[in-house]
């Protein structure tokens, strides 16, 4: 069975592509298509499979046709639900698996969307987007997947580099302009939690590289070093290659991201991310919110149960 997967995929938003590899062993896929901004950073992000831009057009005698993951954009999430349309249109079984939906979407286009997942199966990621199809009359329940991308496992090849010491403070911060107004705005919020005694070394982890086709999500490297200035000025940062985004592209994935967040006594993060990764780790996960619905207090919202003792929660007021 030929399976296509549609996503926000090759953004350099690398919690698409953890959420691709799962979804591509959960459902058992072989030899699947992937439509990706950039495919060789997804290809190298989740080996084994092959990768169609989105303007090429969709392949033939495609059996499956696959949402998956986490979607970060209004715009991205309208085109990938004509794609979805497009594929079951031409015949492909239509299936969710560990859906996100972003903020921002009108109520006319949440209804629209409800409309075009009606013939669907599968599970949704987050409780915000099950609240919401649900809300848009969606005839069927998903499952709830609950960020199942947490499931999918880590390796060595980016931890191998630290240094020998005590284990390190993570930092995964996104650098949205909301983000970034956000530590602006209350630095001392980020430096007690970045400051405590005996934190150990700084450890910043981007989990976003900008430049990427379409990336607009913020500046993650920007956001890393502000937060380390606020809170210790003048430490530098334990693995500075992280912190070059050429390097990033060519050497981070999802599985060596979750090895590093393994190292860490705790994370401080504002990403879902992060937030997956320190509950797979088993490390206290500090979250930092900077509205209601971001996607950092969707997953702490979400996963609340699953993260380790001696974790926080804060959300912090927005920018008048």
């Amino acid at each position: 069975m030929t399976s296509l997967f549609l996503g926000d995929f090759g953004h350099g938003l690398i919690a698409a592509e953890a959420a691709l590899a799962e979804a591509i062993r959960s459902l058992g896929a072989v030899d699947p298509i992937v439509v990706s901004a950039t495919p060789a950073y997804t290809e190298r992000c989740v080996p084994g499979i092959t990768c169609i831009a989105p303007d090429d057009p969709l392949p033939r005698a495609v059996s499956q046709v696959v949402l998956a993951g986490p979607i970060f954009r209004r715009d991205r999430t309208l085109a990938l639900v004509e794609a979805f349309s497009a594929a079951k249109a031409a015949g492909a079984t239509p299936r969710l698996h560990n859906l996100s939906l972003p903020p921002g979407l009108e109520p006319a286009e949440t209804a629209g969307i409800a409309v075009e997942f009606a013939d669907a199966t599968g599970s949704l990621r987050d409780h915000t987007s099950l609240l919401v199809l649900m809300r848009r009359r969606l005839p069927w329940f998903p499952d709830f997947a609950c960020f199942s991308e947490r499931t999918l496992g880590h390796d060595d090849s980016l931890s191998a580099l630290l240094p020998e010491g005590p284990a390190p403070l993570g930092l995964m911060f996104d650098g949205t302009p909301l983000m970034l107004d956000c530590l602006e705005d209350n630095p001392a919020a980020f430096a007690a939690v970045m400051g405590s005694p005996g934190s150990g070394p700084l450890l910043p982890i981007p989990d976003t590289a900008p430049g990427l086709t379409g990336i607009v999500m913020g500046d993650a490297v920007l956001a890393s070093r502000r937060a380390m200035r606020a809170a210790r000025p003048g430490e530098a940062a334990l693995l500075p290659a992280l912190l070059d985004t050429r390097w990033w592209l060519e050497n981070a994935t999802p599985a060596g991201l979750a090895g590093l967040v393994r190292r860490c006594s705790a994370l401080v993060t504002t990403t879902d991310f992060g937030v997956v990764l320190a509950a797979a780790a088993g490390i206290p996960c500090h979250i930092i919110g900077y509205s209601m619905d971001d996607p950092a207090t969707r997953a702490g919202g979400t996963l609340a149960g699953a993260l380790a003792p001696g974790s926080s929660f804060i959300v912090l007021p927005p920018r008048k």
